[in-house]
Order: C-alpha cells, then structure tokens, then sequence
C-alpha cells in the first residue's frame, strides 16, 4: 500500500504541477471564482474518500479520516508550489 499510494502521488503532482495550472488556479482563486471550490469539491469526492477508504481497509487498525487526507493533499500541494512560482 505505501509504494502504490506514493506512485499515486508522484503521478497526482506532476499531473497538477504545471505553471499554467498553478497559474489558472490561483488567478480564478484571487478572483473569487467557483472554479476553485468546484476542483476541490471534485478531489475529495473522486480522490480523497477512495484514498481514505482504502487505506482504512489495508491497515486495518487505523480509520483514516478526510481530515488526513486533506494533509496528505495539503502536504502535497505544499511540497509542489515552490517550484512553480
């Protein structure tokens, strides 16, 4: 489970982490655009849930909670965004 959900995120960022992307996203941010609430309200139904559910099922002892995936995305977005500006 950790190498399948770290090829997850290594596939996730260099997906995301484009100028232009990072560009549209904090642009319609800045804006007050829906655009932004609309991606993240995407990433948690189609993204984070799935994540959570199965590494609940795989560790078993361990329930991880949308809370836990929004760090792991947060940490994520974190670690990707100094290279982009």
């Amino acid at each position: 489970m950790p190498e399948r959900l770290s090829r997850f995120c290594r596939a996730y960022t260099s997906a995301i982490f484009t100028y232009e992307r990072m560009r549209i996203f904090m642009r319609a941010g800045l804006a007050g655009n829906a655009f932004n609430r609309r991606y993240l309200d995407h990433v948690a139904k189609s993204m984070l849930a799935p994540m959570a559910e199965e590494i609940t099922a795989a560790e078993g002892r361990h329930h991880a909670t949308t809370e836990h995936m929004w760090n792991l995305h947060g940490g994520t977005v974190f670690r990707g965004t100094p290279g982009v500006i």
